[in-house]
C-alpha cells in the first residue's frame, strides 16, 4: 500500500491537525484524512503545500509499504485481553494504541475495541496486526545496539513516572486547589501517556509470535526446557523481588533494635514509613488503588521474624539473584558455544513488562489521589468518577460533565472503538451487540495458550508445569516447577515450598492457596478456569500474577 506519513511528521514537529491545516492552508478534514491514511489519492498541489511549508522531500511524506498476507488461520481473528479496569486508569493505555512515537515505531496498530461492564474490561485487536507488529519489532530490536537505545528511552520515561510518585503524597495532591490540580494532572497525564505509547507494542507478542519464535530457536540451538527458562527469564530482579528484599531488610532492622513491638515499629519508625511510601503502590490494579494495611504488612513480616533460618535463606537468595543468573547464562552459552543469548530480546521484554507494571501501579496511586481531590471539589460520588476519561477532567471541575452522565456509563455496557487520534463511544444494547460479534472472532490459538485468574499473591515466575491431582503425585515435584492444582489442600503444605509459583482452579483471596503463596513470597493465581485440563505436565509456563495472566510458552 502507499502510505502517507503525515502522522509521523506531526509527532516530530509536535503539531496537531489544526495547526498543520492553518499553516498549510489545507482543509482540516483533508489533513485528518491524510494523517489516518483514509484517502484514495493525493493531489500534487496538496503535496507541494505540505513539502514547501515544512521543508520536506517527497520520500519524507509518502512511501510504499508491503503488507503481509493474512494466513487462513488468523484472517479476521481477534485477540482479547481481559482485566478488572476503571475507565479513568486505563484511558492513556487505550488511547496510546496506534499513537506510538515515530522515532521508535514505523508500524502502528489500526482499530482497537474496548468493552467495559461491571468493572471488567476486554480489549479486542486483530490477530494479524499483532503478528505483523511482533515480527516487525522483533526484527528491528534484535540488534543489541538498537535494543539498548530503545530500553534507555523506555527507562527514561519510567524513571520520570517513578519520580513523580516518590516526590508526592496523597495529602498534598488531594488538597490541591483547582488551578494547581489541573496543572499537576497535565504532568501526570503526559508521563502516563508517554509510558504507554512507548511500551504498548509489547502486547503484540501475546498472540503467539513469541511462543513460535522461542520454539524455533530452541530447536535450532538444541536447548533444553531448563535452558530456555534460564535464557528467557528477566535479566534483572522483578519489582516483586526488589520489594521482598527491602521487606527482609526492614525485618532485619526491626530485629536488630527490638526495643519496641512490631505494631509500634511499623507506625513510628522512619525506615518503616519509607518502606510504606516507596511500596504503597504494590497491590494496585488498573481498577484503582488497593492500599496495604498495617495488619497485612505485619503478617507478611511475621514469618521472617519467627524463622531466622528462613530469613537468612531468602536474603541470600535475593541478594545473589543477579550474579547467580549470570553464572547460569554464561554456563549455557559456553556449553552450546554461543556468543550471545539467543533469547536476549525476549528476556529484555519480560523486564519491560514488569517494570511498566511497577510504574503504572505507582501512577494509579497518583490517579487515585487526583480523584480524591476531584471528589472533594465537585461533591460527586467517587464510584462514578472512575468512569471519567482523561479528556473530561478539566470539564468536570468546571461543572461541564455531570454525575448523571458518569452514572449512566457505570450502569450500561460501554464499548469504545479507537483508531489513532479518534475514538467512538457506544453504550447499551449496541455495545453488547458489537462485543458479541468480536467474541465470535477470538482465535482458538489464544484460548488454548493464555489464561486469566485472580492474583492471590503478587510476583512473576517461569517454569515447567507440574499438574497435581493427589498428594502422592507431589513426590515428583521438583525445585522451580509451577504447581497446577484444582485446589490447595492442607495435606499438600509440607511439599509445596519447592514450587516457583501456583496456579489454582478454585479459591479466592482468602483461600489456603493465597495464604501459603503469600507466606512463601511466590506468585499465585486462583480462580483459573480448567487449569488442570488446559495445562499439561512439562508445559513451559509464564505465571504473571502482577498481570493476572498465565501464558503457555511451550507445550
Amino acid at each position: 500500500m502507499i502510505a502517507v506519513k503525515l502522522q509521523e511528521i506531526a509527532h516530530k514537529l509536535a503539531k496537531n491537525s489544526s495547526e498543520i491545516a492553518r499553516e498549510t492552508g489545507i482543509n482540516r478534514n483533508t489533513i485528518n484524512a491524510l494523517m489516518h491514511n483514509k484517502v484514495d489519492g493525493l493531489k500534487f498541489p496538496t503535496i507541494e503545500k505540505i513539502c514547501q511549508t515544512y521543508g520536506l522531500n517527497l520520500a519524507d511524506l509518502i512511501e510504499y509499504r508491503a503488507e503481509p498476507k493474512a494466513t487462513s488461520d488468523s484472517a479476521d481473528k481477534m485477540v482479547m485481553q481481559r482485566a478488572p479496569l476503571a475507565l479513568f486508569y486505563m484511558w492513556p493505555w487505550f488511547t496510546s494504541l496506534g499513537n506510538f512515537p515515530s522515532e521508535y515505531f514505523d508500524y502502528q496498530y489500526g482499530a482497537a475495541f474496548l468493552y467495559v461492564k461491571d468493572g471488567q474490561a476486554e480489549l479486542y485487536q486483530p490477530v494479524d496486526e499483532y503478528y505483523r507488529m511482533a515480527s516487525t519489532y522483533y526484527r528491528k530490536y534484535s540488534d543489541p545496539k538498537r535494543l539498548d537505545a530503545f530500553m534507555a528511552a523506555f527507562q527514561s520515561v519510567a524513571r520520570a513516572g517513578e519520580q513523580l510518585y516518590l516526590d508526592n503524597e496523597e495529602k498534598r495532591v488531594s488538597s490541591m486547589p483547582k488551578p494547581e490540580l489541573v496543572e499537576f494532572f497535565g504532568k501526570y497525564q503526559q508521563i502516563l501517556s508517554r509510558l504507554w505509547r512507548i511500551s504498548s507494542f509489547h502486547e503484540s507478542f501475546e498472540a503467539g509470535f513469541e511462543r513460535e519464535t522461542i520454539k524455533q530457536i530452541a530447536r535450532a540451538k538444541h536447548l533444553s526446557d531448563a535452558e530456555i527458562i534460564a535464557l528467557t527469564s528477566m535479566d534483572r530482579p522483578s519489582f516483586h523481588d526488589e520489594r521482598r528484599l527491602a521487606l527482609i531488610n526492614l525485618v532485619r532492622t526491626f530485629l536488630s533494635g527490638r526495643k519496641t513491638d512490631l505494631e509500634e515499629f511499623l507506625a513510628n519508625d522512619r525506615r518503616s514509613k519509607e518502606f510504606q511510601q516507596n511500596y504503597g503502590y504494590y497491590k494496585n490494579t488498573m481498577a484503582g488503588p488497593v492500599p496495604q494495611t498495617m495488619d497485612e504488612l505485619a503478617q507478611e513480616m511475621g514469618k521472617f521474624i519467627k524463622d531466622k533460618a528462613y530469613l537468612d535463606q531468602e536474603y541470600r537468595k535475593l541478594a545473589d539473584w543477579t550474579p547467580e543468573r549470570e553464572k547460569r547464562v554464561t554456563k549455557i552459552l559456553k556449553q552450546h558455544k554461543l556468543k550471545s543469548n539467543p533469547f536476549a530480546f525476549f528476556s529484555r521484554m519480560a523486564y519491560l513488562r514488569e517494570r511498566r507494571k511497577q510504574v503504572v501501579s505507582m501512577l494509579v496511586s497518583i490517579g487515585g489521589w487526583i480523584l480524591t481531590a476531584v471528589e472533594a471539589q465537585t461533591g460527586m460520588d467517587r464510584k462514578y468518577l472512575g468512569y471519567l476519561s482523561h479528556d473530561e477532567l478539566s470539564g468536570v471541575l468546571k461543572g461541564l460533565v455531570s454525575q448523571e452522565t458518569l452514572k449512566e456509563r457505570s450502569e450500561n455496557p460501554l464499548l469504545i472503538e479507537a483508531s489513532k487520534d479518534e475514538y467512538k463511544l457506544i453504550m447499551g444494547a449496541e455495545a453488547d451487540s458489537v462485543r458479541q460479534e468480536l467474541e465470535g472472532k477470538i482465535g482458538q490459538d489464544q484460548t488454548s495458550f493464555t489464561m486469566a485468574g485472580t492474583a492471590g499473591s503478587q510476583g512473576y515466575a517461569k517454569g515447567l508445569a507440574r499438574v497435581i491431582q493427589s498428594k502422592i503425585e507431589l513426590l515428583g515435584l521438583k525445585e522451580g516447577e509451577i504447581l497446577v492444582v484444582n485446589s490447595m489442600k492442607q495435606e499438600y503444605l509440607d511439599s509445596v515450598s519447592k514450587a516457583a509459583g501456583f496456579i489454582v482452579e478454585d479459591g479466592d483471596l482468602g483461600s489456603l492457596a493465597t495464604k501459603v503463596a503469600r507466606e512463601l513470597g511466590k506468585p499465585c493465581l486462583v480462580n483459573v478456569t480448567a487449569a488442570t485440563e488446559r495445562i499439561s505436565n512439562g508445559d513451559l509456563v509464564d505465571v504473571r500474577a502482577n498481570h493476572r495472566s498465565i501464558k503457555i510458552i511451550k507445550k
